[in-house]
């Protein structure tokens, strides 16, 4: 009797928590079938509420979907799942500008991120770059090949300087449970190769590329994550010996190997207003550590054959009062028959405080060091490189140091738009070691505006700086600067 009766009970409880429907809700230009074959549960399926949970996480990942709400609901003993998801303008004939006011980058960009609403993303863009000049790209991405897991991407680009075009066909890890990854990827490129000064270039040579590389990667582990990764590969280079006075132009031909191991916490935070304005953010909150050991050999009889290790390390936290902290330690090491060279070293902490509904405070430090360099690698700082209020590459060095932070307030929202600001100050320097470095600092105001119904939630960012030599600069780019 007692048997009979868990049987019973069993044989419910598994009826209870089967899935009967999914109702998909809310787009009109997506297609349904774009929404479902993001979804990682099926009608018929027991119900498990991680996989509701990670298929909001692939929703909220597409670029042209704004909000996103799962809700499973009982009727009787039944459980439906309503999905209800929010269509994004996806079509855009876009300007892009960033810089200073002075030395400003801008273009224009026309694009769709849901082609024919199959998720298909292509992009056509011309633009005027610093150096550069005049450029234009066309690129296309397609997920789910042929209804697969398989994705493949092309991209063309063409400046007054040179090329670069590529082309990869990947698998990606479709789901936390999935257990292969791999790809394959090719790649012509041409372009000019500088070495900086302050606030100018010392010389510039002509570099071109092809590489074709494969890998292949597995996933091990629940709680833990376990995924070694192997990756092998071709690289033509052509391209100066060295940067100086003397240089010849050298074609060397390698082929390499790349073993790696990477340990890694699968844990998100849902929250707002940490990077974004506006939008609800999936916070990767678990902590990895990743290692990688390769060997390069030379076929070319001028190509030098060399090992390599990589070593990375990423601590996360979500503390209490929603409080985000992010660290990175990362070693990369070359060893010669000689000796090791070409190190590069990066200890880096961020962290953000939300306080408020809206409104938070960011923290950046950052410091870097490449050891026995090559010639070539540099550290610049400036504009871009994490010092506002400065021209872009204003120092050089092989040395780093940067500091920045940020209050980010929200003055108002609408359905359409979100408008903040910021007050901030960054500090920083750059050297090239055994000289003294000198630290450089700049204080000032920003707005930021977010348009949470256009593709990607993009952010608009205007800066006003004002630097330790009592100059203003005005600087234009999209994001957060950090």
């Amino acid at each position: 009797m007692l048997i009979f009766a868990l049987l019973v009970y069993c044989q419910t409880a598994g009826s209870a928590q089967t899935i009967q429907t999914i109702s998909i809700l809310g787009p009109k230009r997506t297609r349904i079938e774009t929404v479902e074959r993001e979804l990682l549960f099926r009608v018929g399926e027991p119900f498990d509420s991680t996989r509701i949970e990670e298929s909001a996480r692939n929703l909220r990942r597409l670029p042209f979907l704004g909000r996103v709400k799962l809700t499973p609901y009982t009727v009787g003993s039944d459980i439906h799942v309503e999905v209800r998801v929010q269509d994004l303008h996806a079509r855009a004939l876009s300007p892009t500008v960033t810089g200073s006011i002075d030395a400003l980058e801008y273009g224009l960009a026309a694009l769709d991120y849901n082609l024919g609403g199959r998720g298909e993303r292509i992009l056509l863009a011309v633009a005027s770059q610093t150096y550069v000049g005049k450029s234009a790209e066309v690129s296309f991405w397609k997920p789910r090949l042929f209804g697969s897991e398989h994705s493949v991407f092309s991209r063309a680009y063409g400046s007054q300087e040179g090329r670069d075009v590529q082309w990869s066909l990947n698998r990606p890890f479709f789901t936390l449970k999935s257990r292969v990854s791999y790809g394959i990827s090719l790649r012509d490129a041409q372009s000019i190769t500088r070495l900086l000064g302050p606030s100018y270039v010392l010389g510039e040579y002509e570099t071109a590329d092809r590489s074709t590389r494969i890998w292949c990667e597995t996933s091990h582990g629940e709680n833990m994550k376990v995924r070694p990764r192997l990756e092998i590969g071709y690289l033509k280079h052509r391209g100066p010996e060295k940067f100086g006075e003397n240089y010849s132009i050298l074609s060397k031909s390698r082929m390499y190997g790349y073993l790696s191991l990477t340990l890694w916490q699968p844990r998100y935070s849902t929250d707002r207003f940490v990077h974004k304005l506006g939008p609800v953010e999936d916070i990767q909150t678990g902590s990895s550590l990743s290692m990688r050991w390769g060997y390069t050999q030379g076929i070319s009889p001028n190509a030098s054959s060399f090992l390599h290790l990589d070593f990375n390390l990423s601590p996360r936290w979500h503390l209490q009062n929603r409080v985000y902290v992010f660290s990175t330690f990362h070693l990369g090491i070359r060893q010669t028959r000689s000796r090791f060279e070409h190190g590069i070293s990066l200890v880096q902490l961020q962290a953000y405080r939300r306080f408020g509904s809206n409104s938070s405070l960011a923290l950046r430090l950052r410091a870097e060091a490449i050891h026995r360099p090559d010639g070539i690698r540099q550290l610049p700082l400036g504009l871009k490189t994490g010092l506002r209020g400065f021209p872009v590459n204003t120092w050089v060095g092989n040395r780093r140091i940067i500091v920045n932070t940020e209050i980010r307030p929200t003055f108002f929202q609408t359905t359409w738009a979100t408008l903040g600001g910021a007050l901030f100050g960054d500090l920083g320097t750059a050297w090239t070691a055994p000289e003294t470095p000198s630290l450089h600092s700049a204080l000032g105001m920003g707005l930021r505006l977010g348009l949470s119904r256009i593709y990607n939630t993009p952010v608009w960012r205007l800066d006003v700086a004002r630097n330790s030599r009592r100059k203003w600069y005005i600087s234009l780019g999209m994001g957060q600067y950090f």
